[in-house]
């Protein structure tokens, strides 16, 4: 036999073989029959392990020998007549030695088998043989044959021993029956016979027998002096009351040790005394009790019994279950027929078709049906009908509530839907283990992640599948993993493991035990997710929340606090905590409401939830007597994502009142730039009319008579109106710029640098834009750039060239417009301006030749200008050492 059958074996045909058994147990019950039962069970047995011989053989008495009682496959005639070997070295000697099941896998190799003239030539070549009894007194063998190469699990040979079983247990009750059959004919024989005076006057030999077995000489003696018990028993009253009323009397007794017997009385009174018949019904008695206690038992049955007329379909008997369950008394419910319970079979009609069908089913019927209540109310119920003779033709149905089984299986089905969708769940790694650690099954998903097929994992342990790589200490938490779900604990786990491309990856789920009803462990499911995204988002999230932690508790003054999606504070810090009412430790865990009262709460709510949903806000509000400006902005991962808000909370107070102070003193600043600006406003207009006539009479000058003089002279009055002209810019800004118009800056700079007396200066222009401006402005801006550049832009070394910077000083410098991505620039190759005076070159007022009469405003209307036109301009360093002045955010011109 197989020794993994448990393993391999099917279990819808363990069931079947149950059924069987326990059908032919019923049958073996009801029927009178012991050859019936022969034949069927050879069938049966037969059928369920497909074989095409089956035997029930009994022993001859006093040979060597058995007789074919009953089979199946076997050619007519030899049933009943032929014979097969029971020496000891053969099949069937060996079963009765043994009194076991014997299986035999290769009867050709088995040679008193292969002897039997009952087996040769029909092919057999395996056989299982179980003893039918038990002990010194086993009445026969019953044996499976098969003709095809097989091999006999011990599930089979079980089965075999079971309905061997049904057969010894109904062979002794044939034995039993004939028995009491012979005892009842003797009973009716008793008798004896008193007279007048209770004296024994005749005892016949059955009487003998039965109360007598010592054989003591009973004639002549008192029956109450020789049988004592019977006087405090129904004996000695029965009998008086037949002498002394001359009345005949019937009765049943027990007289105790030493007959220990139940007898049936009859007396009859006569003249000279009493006549006495009696029976020993001491079996019948017993009998009695065992059906009464059989009656008991089926009435506390958790099964319906219910006896009915095959021709009316009319209950004829029911226990006490079959009518309480139904809701009726057993009076109103022998009143009943089938139809009127059984929703399946509508009338009498169905009725007799249902019984014709169960006479040719072989009279034995299952299936599923619903029964009426008396209050209309259904419920399932499985029905074994079996058509029984006896005295007469009855339909016996055991019907069994199966409305826990149907919710068991319904709640089985969706469990075992539920199983299914977490098995097929594209999102989690399933696997299913026996609890030895076994791979039984592997879902798509888990395989996904290794470099192997199922059939190459299943059948493998599961600490030694490809998942868990080649680390013996990986390897030894897994299958302690599985030996703790194993033992009935949930184990959860988290582990890093790899692809087979390299790729890193971390699971995290349960080792689950999985159950039978009883509690026993019978599978161990694993199932798990890849968790590696959410473990970087995780690691992120603490870098990101310990980077705003680390900013709060390092924040100088006024207070800092980080809030969750809850909108409780997560964490409190900040020196303003030094003057507060409240601790940090009154802050952290609670929300605003709870922490700063119900004013500040609704003040600060609105703009915490705004941060949640990735808004920058800020909120003023008065807390304690002091005036709080908060900045309420979302805290993010390293990904964008807003996990929670941080508040930055500062004391504004003094600054507020500064405010003010500065609000006032701007008021009166504007009053007086109002005021300046009318002043320059009317100092510009009083000095163009002298400068322009001045012009006028310079261009009139002949150049001859000192033409160095008038070239002073007309340059003097230019630059007056250039200043004139910077002064407004200055003072009005935009307000003093005319209608701007296009600018080509390319020729525009070369006028400028026409203008100057630039000596050795060299100008290279790299530029072709146009830009929408006030020609006169930018021509200044470009020709206050040059004077810089030549003044200051000397190629000797740094305190040589500030020595000699002196105006149209520059020498051998080379100054170059060029063009930037928005904008342009103007750079020089001269000594450059040192980085920590870049940024005070454009104030008004600063110059490095205020000897030699400059005045610090050419820089500064070169920023003016540019704030203006809202350019931005940077000072910075050229290529060649020189000063760099760079304007971006140039509109340009089509």
């Amino acid at each position: 036999m197989d020794p993994s059958s448990e393993a391999n074996g099917e279990p819808q045909t363990r069931i079947r073989q149950q059924e069987v058994v326990a059908e032919l147990g019923q049958q073996a019950l009801e029927t009178e029959s012991l050859d019936q039962l022969l034949r069927d069970a050879a069938d049966a047995v037969a059928r369920t392990l497909g074989t095409d011989y089956a035997a029930v053989f009994e022993f001859s008495h006093g040979t060597d020998g058995a007789v074919l009682r009953a089979g199946a496959g076997w050619p007519e005639g030899l049933v009943g007549a032929a014979t097969v070997p029971a020496d000891a070295d053969s099949h069937l000697g060996r079963v009765r030695r043994r009194r076991e099941p014997v299986v035999v896998d290769d009867l050709r190799a088995d040679e008193p088998f292969s002897g039997s003239e009952l087996f040769a030539g029909r092919g057999v070549t395996g056989a299982v043989g179980a003893p039918v009894g038990s002990g010194d007194d086993t009445w026969g063998v019953l044996g499976v044959y098969a003709t095809d190469r097989r091999e006999f699990t011990e599930y089979d040979a079980t089965f075999v021993r079971s309905v061997a079983n049904v057969l010894a247990s109904a062979a002794e009750n044939e034995r039993t029956r004939s028995q009491l059959e012979e005892i009842y004919g003797r009973i009716s024989d008793a008798f004896f016979a008193l007279d007048e005076d209770w004296r024994f006057t005749y005892l016949n030999e059955r009487a003998h027998e039965l109360i007598n077995p010592g054989g003591r000489e009973l004639v002549g003696r008192n029956v109450w002096e020789a049988f004592p018990e019977a006087v405090g028993r129904e004996f000695k009253p029965k009998y008086e009351r037949a002498m002394y009323e001359q009345e005949t009397v019937a009765f049943e007794e027990y007289y105790p040790e030493p007959l220990d017997a139940w007898f049936e009385v009859r007396a009859y009174p006569s003249e000279s005394g009493l006549s006495v018949y009696f029976r020993d019904v001491t079996e019948r008695h017993e009998r009695e009790q065992e059906l009464q206690l059989f009656r008991t038992l089926l009435d506390h049955s958790t099964d319906s019994v219910l006896v009915i007329d095959p021709e009316t379909g009319r209950y004829l008997d029911a226990n006490d279950t079959a009518c309480r369950r139904r809701g009726y008394s057993r009076e109103e419910f022998l009143t009943l027929s089938v139809p009127d319970v059984e929703t399946e079979i509508d009338d009498r009609e169905e009725w007799r078709s249902f019984v014709e069908e169960l006479r040719t089913a072989g009279g034995r019927i299952t299936f599923d049906g619903r029964h009426r209540r008396r209050d209309g109310t259904t419920y399932p119920v499985e029905v074994n009908a079996s058509y029984v003779e006896l005295d007469r033709e009855y339909v016996l149905a055991v019907s069994r509530d199966v409305t826990e089984r149907h919710e068991r299986e319904q709640e089985l089905r969706e469990k075992e839907r539920r199983f299914e969708a977490v098995f097929e769940d594209p999102n989690i790694l399933v696997g299913l283990l026996d609890p030895d650690g076994t791979v039984l099954d592997i879902n798509q998903t888990a395989m996904e992640y290794i470099d192997a097929d199922l059939e190459a994992v299943t059948g493998e342990l599961f600490w030694e599948t490809p998942w868990w790589g080649e680390g013996e200490e990986i390897r030894s938490d897994v299958r302690e993993w599985t030996e703790r779900a194993a033992a009935g604990e949930y184990v959860n786990f988290e582990a890093d493991l790899t692809r087979p491309d390299g790729e890193r990856y971390t699971l995290n789920g349960v080792f689950r035990p999985v159950t039978d009803d009883d509690g026993e462990v019978v599978s161990v499911l694993v199932s798990d997710r890849d968790i590696t995204e959410r473990r970087a988002y995780e690691r992120r999230l603490e870098r990101s929340e310990q980077r705003y932690r680390t900013l709060a508790e390092s924040f100088p003054n006024g207070v800092v606090t980080l809030f969750d999606g809850d909108l409780r504070y997560t964490l409190a810090a900040g020196r303003a905590f030094e003057d507060l009412p409240v601790s940090r430790a009154d802050i952290e865990g609670r929300t605003p409401d709870e922490a700063w009262g119900e004013e500040v709460g609704d003040a600060l709510e609105p703009s915490m939830r705004a941060a949640l949903d990735g808004e920058e806000t800020a909120v003023e509000l008065s807390y304690v007597g002091r005036d709080w400006l908060v900045y309420v902005v979302p805290i993010t991962d390293e990904d964008g994502d807003v996990f929670g808000g941080m508040t930055m909370a500062q004391d504004i107070t003094e600054r507020k009142e500064y405010q003010q102070r500065l609000e006032r003193t701007v008021e009166k600043l504007e009053e007086s730039n109002e005021r300046l600006e009318s002043f320059a406003s009317m100092l510009a207009h009083e000095l163009r009319n002298p400068v322009q006539i001045g012009q006028i009479y310079g261009r009139q000058l002949p150049e001859e008579a000192a033409p160095e003089a008038v070239d002073y002279v007309t340059e003097a009055f230019d630059r007056i109106e250039d200043m004139i002209d910077v002064m407004l810019v200055l003072t009005r800004g935009r307000d003093a710029l005319d209608e701007q118009t296009e600018v080509d800056l390319a020729a525009v700079a070369r006028e400028a640098w026409d203008e100057l007396d630039t000596r050795d200066a060299t100008l290279t222009v790299a530029i072709d834009d146009r830009i929408q401006a006030d020609e006169t402005y930018a021509r200044h801006l470009f020709r206050n750039l040059f004077e810089n550049a030549v003044e200051h832009g000397s190629t000797s070394p740094r305190s040589q060239a500030r020595e000699n910077a002196v105006e149209h000083g520059g020498g051998d410098v080379t100054v170059t417009v060029g063009e930037l991505p928005t904008g342009f620039y103007v750079e020089d190759d001269g000594v450059g301006i040192p980085p920590d005076e870049r940024d005070a070159v454009l104030e008004a007022g600063y110059t490095t030749t205020a000897g030699q009469g400059g005045t610090g405003l050419g820089l500064a209307f070169v920023k003016e200008l540019a704030d203006v036109y809202e350019w931005d301009v940077a000072v910075t360093e050229s290529d060649a050492g020189g000063a760099r002045f760079e304007f971006t955010d140039v509109p340009r011109t089509e």
